[in-house]
């Protein structure tokens, strides 16, 4: 008889509350808990399709602290199977089919992932170049700040020199007048 995916290796029925092992392969969740219960070591079982080793020893999660728990999962996971076709597993094609989707979505992500980077590079060097720019402008700016100073000052100085020179001339002209 052939092995079908939605039989029970056990009891060779159809999975009724399917549970895992932890190599994948499925059983009655009643029969998997027979077949471990038969089992001659208190600490490990085999798989009863191909005889891997899994542990059967969980701890007490109420004497482990709670930070430990998502740490902590139990060999033996329930399932749950979605029937899709009429022996209630996606068939190899319909798979391979997903897969490649998957596939061409990962690579159009790395495809747009790179661009991202790309583009957040050259924004990154741009950002540089524009306040490098400022910074020259800032430098200019504060040189002619200088400049202006120091020509406010000339023109100052100059200002009275001429106030000065203004003044002895109007007094000159006063006293020739006089």
């Amino acid at each position: 008889m052939a092995s079908n995916s939605l039989e029970c290796p056990i009891c060779l029925d159809a999975l009724k509350n399917p549970v895992a092992t932890p190599c994948g392969h499925l059983s009655c969740e009643t029969c998997l808990k027979s077949h471990v219960r038969s089992s001659p070591d208190p600490i490990h079982a085999n798989c009863p399709t191909c005889r891997a080793t899994f542990p059967i020893v969980s701890p007490d999660l109420s004497l482990v602290p709670k930070k430990y728990h998502m740490f902590i999962s139990p060999s033996v996971r329930r399932v749950y199977v979605d029937p899709t076709n009429e022996e209630g597993a996606e068939t190899i094609e319909n798979l391979s089919e997903k897969v490649a989707l998957l596939e061409a979505r990962v690579s159009s992500l790395q495809r747009e992932k790179r661009v991202l980077i790309e583009r957040c590079e050259n924004a990154f060097h741009a950002s540089r170049k524009h306040q490098e720019g400022e910074k020259a402008a800032r430098l200019v700016a504060e040189e002619a700040k200088k400049e202006m100073r120091a020509a406010h000052k000339k023109y100052d100085a100059m200002k009275e020199k001429y106030q000065g020179v203004k003044t002895q001339c109007v007094l000159v002209s006063f006293c020739r007048l006089s």
